[in-house]
């Protein structure tokens, strides 16, 4: 998680997932925001990694297609 920028924010739960995230910060010697914050940066690294495979596998399909056309691959 970059923590050079942050933004303060009111956020509601319910009373024991906040329980359950003063237990988790005092537990992994965190803040209760590093406990909120950890799963949000966990997705952003998943959505991260799901478009690059989808760009990986789109460049690969062209790469396929412009050997086709030039002879070089049967398919």
């Amino acid at each position: 998680m970059d923590s050079t920028k942050v933004a303060k924010v009111t956020i509601s739960l319910p009373r024991g997932l906040l329980e359950l995230a003063d237990q988790l910060a005092h537990g992994r010697s965190m803040t209760r925001s590093g406990v909120i914050a950890d799963p949000l940066a966990k997705e952003e690294e998943a959505r991260i990694e799901a478009l690059m495979e989808e760009g990986y596998r789109e460049m690969a399909e062209e790469l396929e297609a412009r050997l086709w056309m030039a002879g070089l691959i049967r398919k």
